[in-house]
């Protein structure tokens, strides 16, 4: 399968490498979607990913909003990949990253 990750879209504070840190999650979210495919070869669909970003650039929060039939395995490794991500320090102090993720079939 395939994960493929929209534009970040930064509101607050921009972040000077929140395209370059999303690009480098797109492989963690396509073994996300891989594990989900080979128990269910009909999965696919898209999360609304929202990333709380913090001062020292450090991942805060994360929410997912998903649509289609994603399993919650998906969902929980999804946020867990995001969670774990580590950002240039916001200017301002603070953002939000939202990065739309879509899963595919191939």
């Amino acid at each position: 399968g395939n994960a493929s990750t929209g534009a970040a879209n930064v509101s607050g504070g921009s972040v000077s490498n929140a395209a370059r840190v999303v690009a480098g999650m797109r492989a963690g979210f396509r073994n996300c979607y891989n594990r989900a495919l080979a128990q269910n070869p009909d999965v696919e669909g898209r999360i609304a990913l929202s990333i709380r970003v913090g001062p020292g650039g450090e991942v805060q929060g994360v929410t997912a909003a998903p649509s289609g039939n994603l399993p919650d395995s998906v969902v929980s490794c999804v946020k867990a990949r995001a969670q774990a991500a580590q950002f240039d320090p916001p200017q301002g102090g603070l953002a939000v990253i939202q990065v739309p993720v879509t899963f595919v079939k191939q």
